[in-house]
């Protein structure tokens, strides 16, 4: 029973080696393209392979001939001259064509993930962290260009002298190259073992990296809270104890390295030198030349130091298989609001982009005990505002993400110009919305480019009018350069209420058929808020407006508004009618002093 399961336990681990290995094959894809640097990169490393091997004959035809005479002096110097300059100039060509190749290897992987991310859907971004999807973006690549760049040609390189070394060594003297050669199982062997502990501890420094990159970008991107709250010392706290954990892993790296190092010197440098004892031997014999006995150590040196330096290299193909690995999830992962280019377009004109909601229930992806939306209905006619109130958690936000179709509903269909929206082209129906949200998200760049975020080719004309509409003009006119001033990431020179006004012209400037305001005026004081719903009121006509508040004075305007409570709708009416008929929404009113229009 115990041999079976030994066997079991080969089998299964020879199958997780090839796995291992078979997953580097998924990067031809983003090698074939540059296949000109590929075969200028393999030239030049087996030229320069090739190079090192004849300067062996180089300094063997000095030794023995080039002391004879003048003549042959000279001639033997000019051939070893020759085979270090070929080698000089193949050595600059392979470093030149590899490091582009790599690059563009790089370039290709980051552009090709990048794609995939952008457009998976919010249910795996709730599921991954932002930190861990960055280190792939960024490390893992690198981690693979470090493998094209460095790795792989060295250890083609070193190979290609190992094997033309041994076969030089056999050629030169038969006896000396087999006490060589019989030394290589007690370098391989301990290699072969320590490489097994390296890519293990490997494994566990980079997972230990991921969760120091995540708990950074999580602590940096909230600095003001953590300030606020006086948690620098915890937080600094919880990130040396990580690095300390990961710091473990780096040190028995070391150690194993520095143990295989310091075997492989002993065994190779002990064998070197039996092999010059006995070949000395056969030069004061007379059985060997001078210059026979120094090229067979220059080829045993070459042979040690080519072996040597492959498995300084093993680290980076473990380090790119895992990191192929990681890529290999993100490109193979599935978005559960697939962007699929279906042929059925809204072809309706604007006019009729009506909004129908029938038995919609939705819970988040993974808490299906949560529900969110229960059996939801309802109709919106082109053309009118709608609001949705509720206490917070009922389900408002939702309902903006589903129309959006940044989840599906599990029951129920959502229907825009009588066409389920599940039919239509993803990036086709979000063209036709335009959105304000809670969280007003503004990118690194000028003020110009976060407004014209969104909008194709956009006139200066329109960016200035919608600056005036949204009330923009008024603190961009008092920045050092206007309108292409720099605003920092995420807009961080700008308040969050200036922020919001940023975002609104955006949507403004987007002029698309249906409106999403999701708090679009939280941020803003009194009389700012006056100015922006002015604005506003000017945009809805015409268009579709859904509207979620906390604020009632900003939705009494509205045609309908929607009661939600608890993922259904309570309650529906204008602002009047629910003050009498709704006691969920009068009690919003009491709160906000609103209820006094009941007397009136």
């Amino acid at each position: 029973m115990g041999i079976k399961k030994h066997k079991l336990f080969k089998l299964l681990f020879k199958k997780e080696q090839e796995s291992h290995y078979r997953s580097l094959f998924r990067l031809l894809p983003y090698v074939r393209p540059h296949w000109v640097y590929l075969l200028s990169s393999l030239l030049f490393i087996i030229f320069s392979s090739l190079s090192v091997l004849w300067l062996g004959y180089g300094l063997r035809r000095l030794i023995d001939k080039g002391f004879q005479s003048t003549e042959q002096l000279t001639s033997s110097v000019i051939l070893l001259s020759f085979f270090v300059l070929l080698l000089g100039l193949s050595s600059y060509g392979r470093l030149y064509f590899v490091a582009q190749l790599g690059e563009k290897i790089a370039v290709s992987l980051r552009r090709s993930l990048f794609k995939k991310l952008i457009y998976l859907d919010a249910n795996f971004y709730e599921q991954h962290m932002a930190g861990d999807l960055l280190s792939r973006l960024v490390h893992d690549t690198g981690a693979i260009q470090t493998f094209a760049t460095n790795a792989v040609p060295l250890i083609i390189r070193n190979l290609i002298i190992a094997i033309g070394g041994i076969v030089l060594l056999y050629c030169s003297n038969l006896k000396l190259a087999l006490i060589v050669t019989t030394s290589f199982p007690l370098v391989v062997i301990p290699l072969f073992i320590s490489n097994q502990l390296i890519r293990f501890n490997r494994k566990k420094q980079q997972e230990g990296l991921d969760i120091l990159s995540v708990q950074a970008e999580e602590v940096l991107s909230s600095i003001k809270t953590v300030q606020a709250f006086s948690q620098e010392a915890l937080e600094e706290e919880k990130f040396n104890r990580a690095l300390n954990k990961g710091t473990i892993y780096v040190q028995r790296q070391a150690k194993i390295r520095s143990l295989l190092a310091l075997g492989v010197v002993i065994v190779g440098f002990g064998t070197i030198g039996l092999s010059v004892w006995v070949g000395g031997i056969d030069v004061i014999s007379g059985v060997m030349t001078s210059g026979e006995l120094t090229v067979f150590c220059f080829y045993s040196l070459a042979i040690a130091g080519s072996l040597g330096a492959m498995s300084e290299y093993w680290g980076d193909i473990q380090r790119a298989i895992r990191s192929t690995k990681r890529l290999i999830y993100l490109w193979e992962v599935k978005s559960l609001t697939p962007l699929v280019d279906l042929p059925k377009p809204l072809k309706k004109k604007a006019a009729e982009f009506h909004i129908s909601f029938k038995n919609v229930s939705f819970f988040y992806p993974g808490r299906p005990h949560l529900p969110v939306l229960k059996n939801v209905s309802f109709d919106i006619p082109y053309g009118q505002t709608i609001a949705f109130v509720g206490p917070s958690g009922s389900g408002k936000t939702t309902i903006f993400e589903l129309l959006m179709r940044f989840y599906d509903p599990v029951a129920g269909e959502i229907l825009v110009g009588g066409q389920d929206i599940r039919t239509i082209p993803l990036l086709h129906l979000r063209n036709q919305m335009g959105l304000v949200s809670q969280e007003c998200m503004v990118f690194s760049g000028s003020v110009y480019d976060n407004i014209a975020y969104g909008t194709k080719s956009p006139s200066r004309a329109q960016i200035l009018e919608v600056s005036r509409m949204a009330r923009v003009s008024e603190f961009v006119n008092r920045l050092p350069k206007k309108f292409e001033s720099y605003i920092g990431q995420r807009g961080v020179s700008l308040s969050g209420g200036q922020r919001q006004r940023l975002s609104i012209a955006r949507t403004l400037l987007k002029n698309a058929p249906i409106l999403l305001l999701d708090e679009a005026t939280s941020s803003l004081d009194a009389q700012q808020e006056a100015f922006v719903q002015q604005a506003v009121e000017r945009l809805v006509v015409h268009r579709t407006t859904l509207v979620i508040a906390h604020r009632l004075t900003t939705v009494q305007k509205a045609e309908r508004i929607f009661v939600l409570e608890k993922g259904k709708v309570a309650a529906s009416g204008t602002h009047r009618e629910l003050l009498k008929t709704s006691k969920i929404y009068k009690n919003l009113a009491a709160l906000q002093f609103l209820d006094k229009e009941i007397e009136e």
